[in-house]
């Protein structure tokens, strides 16, 4: 990740770099200009405005990228260092060289700027739920994000038992699609937890085989 590096023979003080931070990661004191590196973005604001070439850029790690196989599929994870706040730039370096034809990529749950970054990337998203007070909250946020960037979606309700249909009143007055919806049993949590996938079940390989065929239907890249 690039960070500012101030060079004190040509600076000024003049401030600007500070000023233009939109994160407060530079501040200019009466000696000189502090760099709060974690706050800092690498946008490279300060480096344009600055009229002395006072400032050019290092870089930092802040994470690494991992990647493993199984079968035909290719997995890859973003690793953000211990203390590291931001994971944006760690994001950014894994969905810039995607391959071609289809990837998913799994966000963070919530709608918080690594999401938005993870979107830039998507032709569609699919809103996994639970059908809860909280889960219902966090949706509705989703729906409204997933919109603004205009892009097809539907939702998947997860650990549904049976009487709790406040997901599906919603997206039926929003005009939402569901996917699927995937009961809540125990039998479900054992096999997860012995390390198995849980289309070893025959009712969930059904469930999961439904959904592939609905996102044919709501994707256009089918």
């Amino acid at each position: 990740m690039d960070y500012p590096v101030v060079d004190s023979s040509r600076c000024t003080l003049c401030g600007d770099c500070a000023k233009v931070c939109q994160f407060n990661a530079l501040v200019k004191t009466r000696k000189d200009v502090i760099l709060f590196e974690k706050l800092c973005h690498g946008c490279r604001a300060c480096g344009i405005v600055c009229k002395h070439g006072a400032l050019t850029f290092g870089k930092r790690i802040i994470g690494t990228i991992e990647e493993g196989q199984f079968g035909d599929f290719i997995c890859k994870r973003g690793v953000l260092n211990v203390g590291e706040p931001m994971a944006v730039p760690v994001i950014k370096e894994l969905l810039k060289n995607l391959p071609k034809g289809i990837n998913l990529i799994d966000c963070a749950p919530g709608t918080s700027c690594n999401v938005v970054s993870s979107l830039q990337y998507a032709d569609g998203a699919i809103l996994v739920t639970e059908p809860s007070s909280f889960g219902l909250h966090d949706l509705k946020m989703a729906v409204q994000l997933i919109r603004n960037f205009n892009l097809p979606f539907g939702v998947i309700i997860n650990k549904y038992k049976t009487g709790n249909d406040r997901i599906q009143r919603y997206c039926s007055e929003e005009n939402i699609k569901i996917l699927g919806i995937i009961p809540y049993r125990r039998e479900a949590a054992e096999v997860y937890s012995s390390g198995k996938m849980i289309v070893e079940l025959p009712e969930y390989k059904e469930i999961f085989e439904k959904i592939a065929e609905e996102l044919k239907e709501v994707f256009h890249w089918n």
